[in-house]
């Protein structure tokens, strides 16, 4: 009895108590209603199975269901309510998508007032990324490119990704598969041929087909388009100053303003470029009043592949002009 009343006395040193009644507050329902609520729900979920869902649409992989149209291609065939369980089904987060085998996991969640329970049902019966694959092969093997371009104009380097589809007839969608080209390899301007390849693809799924090609104009041939073009070329017309110029003095910067460049003819362009001269080739144009230069001509589609000619042109001022000039002047 000694010991109980200084554990009292020590108690009652420290703070002091207030004794409440306890009263337990409901929240929801109660343990015992809980248990029987769970026993209901799982009753229910047992008897749900993945035969009561359908796949509504079994061209589709699993991977391209999502919250937006899951009800839509995923329906059942059962209440959203039995025996006072309210049932809603989502997409699983904790099993993956197999397109590979074309799984998809739900998970169908069974309600009554605050209590829940879930169950994890595998959806089959979506299309494979092997069987895509096989469907886009397929209509990638139809294909037929047909021609329409000007291949007799155009080097293989020539055709790009941005151009290519006015070489050839558009390719229309086919069962369910587009087409794209997807990329220009193997050009050989001397041989005039290219490989395309091009791209089928139904969502996220691609297979490619190359394609080799023949018929576009040939190095040889551009060549000598433009070597006709330039021996055609006859008489060049001088400009500007040319008459106060010596041939010494023209430069890579003023040449266009002293020498009027060739117009285009037949899709050919030409272009001028002055020619450096060391000292005793200066002396001999500056003497004659005779300048050598370059033209080059190529196509629009091509600067980079040109043809050159070289051409001289007289009328500058000679240096017997500039020492009759300053004799003049004396």
């Amino acid at each position: 009895m000694k010991i109980k009343n200084k554990y009292l006395i020590g108690i009652g040193t420290l703070s002091t108590i207030a004794i409440l009644p306890i009263t337990v507050v409901a929240c929801g329902t109660t343990t015992s209603e809980s248990a029987e609520n769970f026993k209901k729900i799982d009753l229910e979920l047992e008897k749900i199975i993945s035969a009561n869902f359908k796949v509504t649409n079994n061209t589709k992989l699993a991977s391209e269901i999502n919250a937006a149209n899951l009800q839509t291609e995923i329906t059942k065939n059962f209440n959203n309510t039995i025996n006072s369980v309210n049932f809603t089904y989502s997409i699983s987060t904790k099993t993956a998508i197999n397109d590979e085998i074309g799984t998809l996991t739900l998970t169908l969640t069974g309600q009554i007032g605050t209590d829940s329970r879930t169950k994890e049902i595998t959806i089959t019966g979506f299309e494979t990324a092997t069987q895509r694959k096989a469907k886009i092969k397929v209509e990638l093997e139809k294909l037929n490119l047909v021609k329409i371009g000007a291949f007799a104009t155009t080097l293989p380097s020539e055709v790009k990704l941005d151009n290519v589809n006015t070489f050839f007839e558009a390719l229309p969608e086919a069962n369910g598969v587009s087409f794209k080209s997807s990329l220009i390899s193997l050009e050989n301007n001397v041989d005039g041929t290219l490989t395309i390849t091009i791209e089928g693809s139904i969502g996220k799924v691609i297979e490619t087909k190359t394609f080799p090609i023949t018929g576009f104009q040939k190095l040889d041939q551009r060549n000598q388009i433009l070597d006709n073009e330039l021996a055609k070329i006859a008489n060049l017309t001088l400009k500007g100053d040319f008459a106060t110029t010596l041939p010494s003095e023209v430069t890579a910067d003023n040449i266009r303003e002293l020498i009027t460049t060739p117009e285009p003819i037949n899709g050919v362009i030409f272009r001028i470029f002055w020619t450096p001269q060391n000292e005793e080739e200066k002396n001999l144009s500056d003497s004659t009043g005779t300048l050598k230069f370059r033209i080059d001509a190529f196509t629009n589609e091509n600067p980079l592949i040109f043809r050159d000619k070289e051409f001289s042109v007289s009328g500058f001022r000679m240096n017997s002009q500039s020492l009759l000039g300053e004799i003049k002047k004396i």
